[in-house]
C-alpha cells in the first residue's frame, strides 16, 4: 500500500515539526516505505529528529537550576532494584533536594544517549538502572543500593505484577499479564525466567567491568563478547561482590531502618522521625478491576522452591556476602556513635509504622 502525500506530510509535521523538504523527498518515501510504521522508524532515527529532540529538551531546562557545566558537583545515585524498598527510600531522600534537582525518570541506556550538559542540573538520580549504566552520569558520584533476600524479592515481584494485571495496568511491565497464571506456571514461563527483572537481577545490577575489575580478575574478552554469557557464573558473582564492596553504601531490606540511619548520617541528609512505607503493591490492590487469582503460596512448596533456585543461584551467593559485609559496617557505625542517633522513642515509632520493610 502506497503512502499518500498527506500521510507523509502529517508524519513529518508530527515528528519533525515541519513538512518534507520537497516533492522529491515525498516521492522517495513513497517508494521506500509501504506503511507509516517504517516511515515513523526512519524519522525517529534521523539526525533531524535528534536535533529537534535535544533542542526541545534544552529549552525545558529551568533557569533556576544550578549551572549546566557544574561537572565537579557530587551526585547521589541510587540503583533501585525492583521490590527492595526502593520507592520508600527514594521518597525520603527526595525531600532533601529541590524538585528540579531530582532525576527519577531515566532508565537503562537513557544515560548513554543523553548529553552530559542535560544531566548536569540533577543532584539525585534514582531508577531501575545498573551500575554499568550509571557510569554515564557525569561527575563524582556516591552510588548506593539496597538488596533483598532473593526468593522473597521474586515472590514480591509476582504479587506486584499480579496487582498490575488485576488493576488494568499490565502495560507497566511487559510480563505483568503473566502473573494472572498460578505461581508455578509463572515461575516456569520461559519469558519470565529469561527476563532481567527476575533472573539474578541483583547480580546483574551490580555487574560492571571497570578497568580496575578487569585487571583484578584478569578478564580477557573480545569486543563482541557478552561477558554475562561468556564468563563463568562464579566469576560474575565475584565481580558483583567486589563492585558491591566498592559502593559508597549498601543496605539490606531486612535491616532497612538501620541502613537509613547509616546512609542519611553519611550524606548529611535529614531523616524524619516518622515516615510511612510506600507499599505500591498494596496501593494497586485497592484499585482492582479484575478478580484476584489468589495469594502466592506461603511458604512456597518444594516445586516452587526448585523453580526459584534457578532464578536466584547467583543472587543468593551475592546476598550472603552482602549480609556479612553489612553486619560489619553496621557494627562499626554503632561503635563510632551511630547508635546514639536511634533513641528508644524513634525505634518505637518506626516499628509501630513499619510492619513490612519492603514495598
Amino acid at each position: 500500500m502506497t503512502l499518500s502525500t498527506a500521510e507523509i506530510e502529517l508524519a513529518y509535521r508530527a515528528i519533525l515539526g515541519r513538512p518534507p523538504e520537497n516533492a522529491a523527498v515525498v516521492a522517495a518515501d513513497q517508494q521506500r516505505f509501504t506503511g507509516l510504521g517504517g516511515l515513523r522508524a526512519h524519522l525517529l532515527r534521523s539526525k533531524a529528529f535528534e536535533t529537534v529532540y535535544w533542542t526541545l529538551r534544552a529549552r525545558d531546562q529551568d533557569d533556576s537550576r544550578p549551572p549546566l557545566q557544574d561537572f565537579a558537583a557530587e551526585r547521589l545515585v541510587f540503583l533501585h532494584i525492583m521490590k527492595a524498598a526502593g520507592t520508600t527510600l527514594s521518597r525520603l531522600i527526595e525531600k532533601n533536594f529541590d524538585k528540579i534537582e531530582v532525576a527519577g525518570s531515566f532508565r537503562g541506556n537513557d544515560f548513554a544517549r543523553t548529553p552530559g550538559s542535560l544531566l548536569m542540573p540533577y543532584r539525585f538520580f534514582h531508577g531501575h538502572f545498573t551500575l554499568h549504566e550509571s557510569q554515564f552520569i557525569p561527575g563524582p558520584k556516591r552510588v548506593f543500593t539496597v538488596l533483598r533476600a532473593p526468593r522473597a524479592r521474586i515472590l514480591s515481584l509476582y504479587r506486584f505484577h499480579r496487582a498490575l494485571a488485576t488493576t488494568g495496568q499490565p502495560d507497566r511491565h511487559p510480563l505483568a499479564h503473566k502473573a494472572l497464571l498460578p505461581l508455578k506456571d509463572y515461575l516456569a514461563d520461559p519469558a519470565v525466567r529469561a527476563n532481567r527483572s527476575f533472573n539474578n537481577t541483583q547480580t546483574y545490577t551490580l555487574f560492571d567491568l571497570s578497568p580496575e575489575i578487569i585487571r583484578q580478575f584478569a578478564i580477557r574478552l573480545t569486543p563482541l563478547q557478552d561477558p554475562l554469557t561468556v564468563l563463568p557464573a562464579d566469576v560474575i558473582v565475584e565481580v558483583a561482590k567486589e563492585n558491591l564492596r566498592r559502593l559508597h553504601a549498601f543496605g539490606v531490606v531486612e535491616q532497612f531502618d538501620d541502613f537509613l540511619e547509616m546512609l542519611f548520617a553519611a550524606n548529611g541528609l535529614h531523616l524524619p522521625t516518622q515516615y510511612r512505607p510506600r507499599n505500591i503493591t498494596q496501593q494497586l490492590g485497592k484499585k482492582s478491576v479484575k478478580p484476584d487469582p489468589g495469594p502466592a503460596p506461603e511458604p512456597p512448596d518444594a516445586e516452587v522452591e526448585a523453580l526459584l533456585a534457578g532464578l536466584v543461584n547467583q543472587d543468593e551467593a551475592l546476598y550472603a556476602f552482602a549480609i556479612q559485609v553489612y553486619a560489619e559496617r553496621l557494627a562499626q557505625f554503632r561503635a563510632e556513635g551511630g547508635a546514639a542517633l536511634r533513641t528508644p522513642e524513634r525505634v518505637r515509632q518506626r516499628l509501630a509504622q513499619r510492619r513490612h520493610a519492603a514495598e
